[in-house]
């Protein structure tokens, strides 16, 4: 499907406090037989809302998945980064912008969507990666067009699922 699910477990948050769920993915980072943890506010197959982009001051494209998820979701899930860069610490603590990394097929179809570009139009979103296509929705059709937004350390976005990577070998 484009992502690694081999020791990969996936437990729902939603309604935890947030200090409590950040307590908790402390402790599982801490794990000997924890390799990653990372968060998301979906889990792929199942999707999430749309929304419309726009690229300099014009509407760009409707895209059926924008998700927001964590530094860590690219290397827990195992889905490469083929131009650009991941996330980084530094994005995250962004107050200006959103950082977004959009898939090929996203790319493909909208080739003004490449690393450095910047989204505007009361959607502010710098684009910094392009991943490796995956199912973000359905396998039973082709891959569809998506991008993935960094949640920001100043946001209140709770991401509901918790995702841990279990070492080989355990």
């Amino acid at each position: 499907p484009g992502y690694s699910f081999d020791r990969l477990l996936y437990c729902q948050t939603e309604g935890v406090a947030p200090a409590a769920r950040a307590k908790a993915i402390e402790e599982l980072r801490r794990l000997p037989c924890v390799e990653r943890v990372s968060s998301a506010d979906a889990l792929p197959v199942f999707g999430s809302g749309g929304n419309n982009a726009f690229y300099d001051d014009k509407k760009a494209f409707n895209f059926s998945d924008l998700s927001e998820v964590d530094t860590a979701y690219f290397a827990t899930m195992n889905i490469p980064i083929i131009d650009g860069r991941n996330f980084t610490d530094a994005d995250a603590r962004k107050q200006d912008a959103a950082t977004l990394i959009c898939n090929q097929k996203m790319v493909l179809e909208n080739p003004q969507l490449i690393p450095g570009k910047r989204l505007a139009d009361g959607f502010v979103a710098d684009i910094v990666g392009t991943s490796a296509d995956m199912h973000f929705t359905s396998l039973r059709k082709p891959v569809d067009p998506f991008a993935l937004m960094l949640v920001s350390t100043k946001s209140s976005q709770v991401l509901n699922f918790c995702y841990v990577k279990i070492k080989a070998g355990t």
